[in-house]
């Protein structure tokens, strides 16, 4: 938390008196779903930003853009990516995407975050009302599903079911979806079910792993639509005091488990390009705080 205590603060310090706060953001912008990339300049120097929909409202840069910014970065902002930390440095800059000018962070991770871009943008960062990501080769007949959704600096934007208490992140450029362990747990309280079989390494962030087993529900899960008998689950990743019951050990066994400082729940799932290749949109409502789904669900 000191780092996004410090970094609102360095934004109040640089922010001159009686300057103007961002505009309201207006229009649309559309963008392919599987490469969702814009121009904008940092800094004065022009640069290639995905658009996440995951993403923090921060600008993350791979390592070697920071020599082209005419900034000065600071130890800070590192990540947490389930177990592991990262360390970061981190910057304020002027960000200007076509006519629009704001003040932002900037981080990065000592690697590389995003392949064939320079880094990524969240979109609270985008000047724009609505942002539509489009797939042209959806097979099956699309139908429309709405969502509420918030956006932090911590945890990115997720949408938030009202009947729920698993929030759902979309990860299009990402290739398996996937539980952190307290939305795993939690799932598999409410249908039934269990870890089953081996454990199995699972891509994370900036290059990083972590383990993971697969989740099998008693009946299936709805998750913003898409059904799932079962799912991966980072099982020692953000579980805080939700646990499982494990059917694959036998009532006379004796389990040791290695003592793991626990961390703070966050039950989110992450949908990834095996679900989301079924929608032809997903449509972000920023003012709103909605985001529409148009996919052939099951």
């Amino acid at each position: 938390m000191t780092n996004y205590l410090w970094i609102i603060g360095a934004l109040a310090l640089i922010s001159p008196a009686g300057a103007r706060a961002p505009r309201a953001p207006r229009g649309e912008i559309v963008l392919p779903m599987d490469a969702p990339v814009i121009a904008v300049e940092m800094a004065g120097v022009p640069l290639r930003l995905r658009v996440g929909l995951e993403a923090k409202d921060v600008v993350e840069i791979n390592a070697d853009v920071i020599a082209r910014l005419p900034l000065r970065f600071e130890d800070g902002f590192d990540a947490e990516v389930g177990r592991e930390t990262i360390k970061g440095v981190t910057a304020i800059g002027e960000l200007r995407i076509g006519k629009t000018k704001r003040m932002v962070q900037l981080s990065s991770h000592g690697r590389s975050c995003c392949d064939g871009v320079d880094g990524e943008i969240g979109i609270g960062l985008l000047p724009y009302a609505t942002v539509r990501f489009l797939r042209d080769d959806v097979v099956g007949s699309p139908t429309e599903r709405s969502l509420p959704v918030r956006s932090t600096i911590e945890r990115g934007l997720e949408a938030v079911p009202a009947d729920s208490t698993v929030a759902i992140q979309f990860a299009p450029t990402r290739d398996r979806s996937v539980a952190t362990a307290a939305a795993g747990a939690i799932l598999a309280r409410r249908l039934g079910g269990a870890p089953e079989g081996e454990s199995f390494e699972i891509p994370a962030a900036f290059g990083v792993t972590r383990p993971a087993r697969r989740v099998r529900f008693g009946r299936p899960a709805d998750i913003a639509g898409f059904s799932f008998a079962e799912i991966p689950v980072r099982m020692t990743d953000f579980g805080g005091r939700e646990t499982f019951v494990d059917h694959d050990s036998d009532p006379g066994d004796i389990v040791v488990q290695r003592r793991i400082k626990r961390q703070e729940a966050w039950p989110v799932v992450m949908l990834a390009r095996d679900r989301l290749n079924r929608c032809a949109e997903i449509q972000v409502d920023v003012p709103a705080q909605r985001m529409t789904l148009r996919c052939a669900f099951d």
